[in-house]
C-alpha cells in the first residue's frame, strides 16, 4: 500500500487524538480568585503584563499607568492580597509606561523595562 493511502487513516487518528486532549482540557474546571483589584492613582491601572512570584509567595508586576503620577507602577502583592507600590514611574530619566513585568535579578533586585521616555527619548 502507497504512502499516500495511509494518509486519510491518519488525519482521522491525528483528529480523534486532538479531540480527546481537548475533551480532557475542558473536563477539569478550572477555579480563580480575585487576590486584588487596582484602582488607578495612586496604586496602578493597567496591570496588563506577565507576574513574577518569589520564594514567599509574592507576586510582582508592572502597571502601565497609575501610581503617584499616573505614568505606571512596579507592584508587590502578598499571598493575603496586600498590595504595595515599590515604585511610580515620573516620566523623567526613569521612563514610564512599563509592559515587559520585572524579572528577578541574580542579586534579588527587580529588573524591567519602560516603553517610553527616559533620559535618551527624544520628543
Amino acid at each position: 500500500m502507497s504512502t499516500s493511502a495511509y494518509l486519510p487513516r491518519l488525519r482521522n487518528i491525528c483528529f480523534v487524538l486532538l479531540a480527546i486532549t481537548l475533551t480532557a482540557g475542558f473536563s477539569a474546571a478550572a477555579t480563580y480568585k480575585k487576590i486584588y483589584s487596582f484602582t488607578g492613582v495612586p496604586d496602578g491601572r493597567d496591570p496588563a503584563t506577565r507576574l513574577t512570584f518569589d520564594s514567599a509567595g509574592n507576586l510582582y508586576g508592572t502597571t502601565a499607568a497609575g501610581g503617584d503620577f499616573d505614568l505606571g507602577s512596579v507592584f508587590r502583592v502578598a499571598p493575603d492580597g496586600t498590595e504595595t507600590i515599590l515604585y511610580s514611574f515620573s516620566g523623567g530619566p526613569d521612563g514610564f509606561d512599563p509592559h515587559g513585568g520585572v524579572t528577578n535579578g541574580a542579586d534579588g533586585s527587580l529588573c524591567g523595562t519602560a516603553v517610553a521616555g527616559g533620559s535618551g527619548a527624544s520628543e
